[in-house]
């Protein structure tokens, strides 16, 4: 039977880890098809001089921002799940032996 120890590691490195990076996948997702996805079909539909009045505007660099907000906690969150896979495996490997 595993110690108490051993299994809230497993508990935290499901929540923590992997729920976490899926959770923030989603939003990444959702918010590529329903901000830039529609932002640049609606763009692309119109005659505008692409370089000046789509990708230099507001709203863009908005969309932009956000997503890449998306990416960086996405990134983070990995980082971490990856620290609580290392943890994990060196006390499964401990446990084992």
């Amino acid at each position: 039977m595993l110690d108490l120890k051993l299994r809230i590691d497993i508990i935290e490195f499901y929540h923590t880890g992997y729920r976490q990076i899926l959770e923030i996948e989603n939003y990444y997702r959702m918010n590529f098809d329903n901000q830039i996805i529609p932002f640049l079909l609606d763009a692309f539909s119109k005659d505008f001089d692409l370089e000046e009045d789509v990708f230099k505007s507001e709203k863009f660099r908005t969309i932009l921002q956000i997503h890449l907000s998306f990416l960086a906690q996405k990134n983070d969150a990995c980082k971490k799940g990856k620290k609580l896979a290392i943890k994990l495996d060196e006390e499964l490997k401990s446990y084992l032996q």
